[in-house]
């Protein structure tokens, strides 16, 4: 419904307000930034015309001023005209009749230059200002209707503290807002962080230029630009009930600070309010404030407590005195929070208004404030009203991931998600305070725990709204073995085993015997010894595990001995001596070129068959009552007997071949110590030899000699004694 009472009314007053303001037209603006890649941003002017008064240059680049401290070149900012729109706060009816478009109602343009800048290095801080010709009249600065007096705005970047960091955004579309005498008002500029860095709101003065104040009518100030107005630093919303008509400069400072409570950058928004008289009442939030939450906890009436990652959904109502009146309602909601939805379920006043939105992670900043409007339908001039709605996330509460430990080990759990934590065990090893479980701060939220087992811990929180309980699973690493041992059956086998049947800990194992490459935890083939196996896990928890292996039954003391000591070829008869213990039964075997003899008795008495002199193996194998056998060898030598016959004739020289030959016939010489000499009657030697095979055919110098008796000298050496002969004698040749 359209008020037309307030019409006549308002179009009278902004009549009067308007007519010392045809030569003036800056009513207000600011200057942000938004980060693009390292050192470089863009910048953004908005600046607000009255429409009544001369229209800004959009023909020629807009140039900003950049100023450091940290010794680095002021880089020249052109800013380049973008687009201008009217935000006048007209009805739709009157907004074809603003002095926009040469109407009657009062007009407003904004208008938006931008441009990139790169920036020679981070500093704290960049300053960014620019100056403009001229303000509008204002009511509460000094100055007649302070003409020639410049608008001055200035944004601030510590590039340095956050290198990435973007400037809160101002969203309102009502900037330059109209309001009516004796009514309480609330208005927001519906500013949100990008970076959701915490923002604080405060009133500053307004300049003409850097460092330079413009004066204030008497009972104005910066800190109270109009009598009774408030700024709330957290939310921004300005609440006052004016009772004064007039054109109000406001200049508001938008501080962002990061989660070290670092300040990082700054906006400066410079606007006017306008104060005039009329009927209509304007519209306003219900004060019963958020109703139908589905999820988390209403705190206050515009306060809420959600848990991240939740879908939250609530209402708000909206009033209005006037029957019937339309509403429309507006929000910043989609900005601060991206993906929020706002429906308006009806349009005539009471106005129900659904938000929805999935509650983001907690970031630096736990709180998110948007912003609402409410707009009615009078006219000329909509009445408008804002509120703000605080949004506190909070973490549900998560405990630390589960974790695996060795045995023994001890390991820090933490939980998150609320100021005080209690915790319990579910299952293992019970808590045993100042033993197993330590409290790291005052509040619980960290703990140092070393179970003996698998054990899992509930923490719970005191968060309400929220999900509170959580479950950390601490595994144990605890290698153990169920050992089969098989002992070696007899000394010196190696029919030995042992497997270690590892378990516990966290598979997969690796296995380390040290002498063998096996990556079993087994091994067979084994003497008697130590055996050492050495296991890590998965997650590098190790153990050892050693196995003595010993024999179950002894060999038996194989051995004997023999007698004579010393047998030859002329003696060959031997007794054994069977000298084993530990036995039940024997077997013999002799070698004897190959010819193998064998005997079952424990003792053996063995005649050698006619040998040549050398070593002969004897062998014999004990077995005991357990069968375990061991076997003992050793070598019997046989050696010839000094033996020698010469005979005292022969005949050489027949066909016959018989006794054709002198020849000794020897045993036991040494082949190297021997000489065979024959000498005729007159002393001359006729044969001589150190072969011990060799004998005289009667032959000297190709004839047989003559028949009669010869003398024969030999040389020798006893190869068993040592000792030398020397021998002569006489042969007689026949024939």
């Amino acid at each position: 419904m359209k008020k037309v009472k307030s019409i006549i009314l308002s179009f009278i007053t902004l009549l009067i307000l308007s007519s010392n303001a045809f030569a003036t037209h800056a009513t207000g603006g600011n200057i942000t930034y938004e980060y693009i890649s390292p050192n470089t941003y863009e910048l953004t002017l908005k600046l607000y015309r009255d429409c009544s008064g001369m229209a800004f240059n959009t023909t020629f680049p807009m140039s900003i001023t950049a100023e450091n401290n940290c010794g680095f070149f002021n880089p020249n900012i052109s800013l380049i005209f973008d687009h201008a729109h009217e935000v006048s706060q007209l009805c739709p009816n009157e907004i074809s009749n603003s002095s926009c478009v040469n109407g009657n109602q009062p007009g407003y343009f904004e208008y938006v230059w931008k441009g990139i800048v790169s920036l020679p290095g981070n500093c704290d801080s960049w300053k960014f200002h620019k100056t403009v010709n001229t303000r509008n009249t204002s009511t509460n600065l000094q100055g007649l209707t302070n003409m020639g007096f410049p608008l001055y705005l200035e944004t601030v970047l510590n590039s340095s503290t956050i290198p990435n960091n973007s400037s809160p955004v101002i969203t309102t579309s009502k900037p330059i807002p109209y309001f009516y005498t004796g009514q309480q008002v609330t208005y927001n500029l519906g500013v949100y962080d990008p970076n959701s860095d915490l923002l604080s709101f405060s009133f500053i003065e307004a300049r003409r230029g850097p460092g330079m104040p413009i004066a204030y009518q008497p009972g104005y100030s910066g800190n109270d630009p109009i009598p009774g107005i408030t700024i709330d630093s957290q939310s921004g919303d300005i609440s006052f009930t004016p009772n004064l008509q007039g054109y109000f400069t406001l200049v508001v400072l938008i501080e962002e600070f990061n989660s070290n409570g670092n300040l990082v950058g700054s906006v400066v928004q410079d606007f006017q309010v306008v104060i005039m008289n009329g009927l209509n009442i304007i519209p306003e939030v219900s004060n019963t404030g958020i109703s139908n939450l589905n999820s988390g906890t209403v705190i206050n009436p515009f306060e809420i407590q959600v848990c991240e990652g939740s879908n939250v959904c609530f209402d708000l109502e909206f009033l209005d005195q006037a029957p019937y009146n339309t509403l429309n309602i507006s929000s910043n909601i989609s900005q601060v929070i991206p993906g929020a939805t706002m429906i308006q379920n009806n349009n005539v006043a009471p106005v129900t208004v659904t938000f929805c939105f999935t509650a983001p992670l907690v970031a630096a900043n736990p709180i998110l404030t948007f912003s609402i409007d409410v707009n009615d339908d009078a006219c000329p001039i909509v009445g408008i009203n804002s509120n703000t709605v605080e949004i506190k996330i909070v973490s549900p509460t998560y405990a630390s991931q589960d974790v695996n430990i060795c045995k023994g080990d001890d390991v820090e759990l933490y939980a998150i998600g609320g100021t005080m934590f209690n915790w319990s065990v579910i299952s293992g090893d019970p808590i045993d305070l100042g033993s197993n479980f330590h409290f790291n701060n005052s509040n619980y939220s960290s703990v140092l725990v070393s179970p003996d087992s698998t054990t899992t811990y509930e923490v719970i929180s005191d968060i309400i709204g929220c999900r509170n309980i959580d479950l950390v699973n601490v595994v144990v690493s605890d290698i153990n073995s169920d050992p089969f041992i098989q002992f070696v059956s007899c000394e010196g086998e190696n029919d030995g085993v042992v497997d270690y049947g590892v378990y516990g800990g966290v598979e997969p194992y690796v296995f380390n015997w040290g002498h063998s490459n096996s990556n079993l935890d087994s091994l067979g083939n084994l003497f008697a010894g130590v055996y050492s196996l050495s296991v890590v896990d998965h997650i590098g928890c190790t153990r050892q595990f050693d196995t003595l292996i010993t024999n179950l039954y002894d060999k038996p003391l194989t051995n004997f001995t023999w007698g004579p000591s010393n047998p030859s070829s002329m003696n060959p008869v031997i007794e054994f001596y069977n000298n084993t213990s530990n036995a039940i039964s024997y077997q013999w075997e002799i070698d004897v070129n190959g010819t193998i003899t064998t005997f079952d008795t424990e003792n053996i008495d063995y005649t050698f068959p006619y040998v040549q002199p050398g070593e002969y193996p004897v062998c014999l194998t004990a077995v005991s009552q357990h069968g375990c056998d061991s076997t003992y060898c050793g070598l019997v030598e046989i050696t010839d007997e000094f033996f020698i016959y010469i005979p005292n004739a022969f005949t050489p020289g027949d066909n016959d071949y018989i006794n054709n030959e002198f020849k000794p016939i020897i045993t036991g010489v040494n082949p190297n110590y021997y000489s065979f000499q024959i000498f005729n009657r007159i002393g001359e030697l006729i044969f001589e030899s150190t072969n011990v095979d060799d004998g005289w055919d009667g032959y000297y110098n190709g004839e047989l000699c003559q028949i009669g008796g010869y003398v024969w000298k030999m040389t020798m050496l006893d190869q068993s004694t040592i000792n030398s002969y020397k021998n002569i004698g006489n042969v007689t040749l026949l024939r």
